[in-house]
């Protein structure tokens, strides 16, 4: 985590709410939407959530003849996934909602 905002989350301008990094490594968006019910479920009341930040893609991308490509979701799937759970953060009364886009595959960085 070193190389994220995570750690900036937690810096003394913030202790006036609780930061909950709640990861899911090796998901994909297509997990993502079955979970996020027991997610908000686990605080109680989704009123106390303040900020939801969604970070998936990266293993969306994934080639599907990769050795990672059970976890690849087509770019349509993809969009309708996000789609969804926003729709379901606003259902439950979260408005503030910050899609992170994944970062670049090596193969796309310029040269």
């Amino acid at each position: 985590c070193v190389d994220t905002f995570w750690p900036d989350l937690n810096s003394p301008i913030v202790l006036q709410a609780d930061v909950l990094n709640r990861g899911f490594g090796g998901y994909n968006s297509r997990m993502g939407t079955y979970v996020l019910d027991e997610f908000l479920n686990s605080f109680g009341s989704a009123g106390r959530i303040k900020l939801v930040t969604l970070g998936f893609g990266s293993n969306d991308a994934q080639a599907p003849t990769s050795a990672a490509g059970f976890l690849h979701v087509p770019l349509e799937e993809y969009k309708a996934n996000l789609i969804a759970m926003v729709k379901k953060l606003r259902s439950k009364g979260v408005y503030n909602i910050l899609i992170i886009t994944p970062p670049r595959r090596p193969s796309q960085t310029p040269h």
